[in-house]
């Protein structure tokens, strides 16, 4: 079977229509760029005194149950911490591991309308107060707890 010319096949129905099907496909959600998208001024230290690196943080709107791009592109190691910047507003985040695709913690619906300061740690958070203007949120591995997360 001798094989079309590229201009034959690209005036087919045939090349039409799987055009405007793979445009019809969902989105996974791994695409879709909230760190561009939801940038903004309200400052989110993201800070690691857990045992386990931080290897993706997802910070996507509320309404939403896609994840997207992850806002870092560098790890968090343990004692380390990233500054990142959204708009104001509620976020699901979700801490990913280096290891493997699991969370290390998801939390839903986070008020991020003022500065935050979200502490990962395995069963001790800090005992030292957040910076002044900052408010802390401290969430427990996964990993650190009975069983998979939910």
């Amino acid at each position: 079977m001798r094989a079309l010319p590229n201009r034959l096949l690209a005036t087919t129905p045939y090349a039409a229509l799987a055009a405007v099907t793979l445009a019809c496909l969902p989105s996974t959600g791994s695409d879709v760029d909230y760190p561009e998208q939801y940038h903004g001024d309200v400052p989110i230290r993201v800070i690691n005194v857990s045992s386990h690196p931080i290897c993706s943080v997802h910070i996507a709107p509320s309404t939403t149950t896609v994840w997207g791009l992850s806002w870092i592109r560098s790890e968090i190691g343990s004692g380390m911490m990233k500054v990142l910047h959204v708009r104001a507003g509620k976020y699901n985040v979700k801490l990913g591991a280096c290891s493997d695709d699991r969370a290390l913690t998801q939390q839903p619906s986070l008020d991020l309308r003022a500065p935050r300061e979200i502490v990962l740690h395995d069963g001790a958070p800090p005992s030292t107060p957040p910076p002044r203007g900052f408010t802390r949120m401290s969430f427990r591995t996964w990993r650190s707890m009975m069983g998979p997360p939910p």
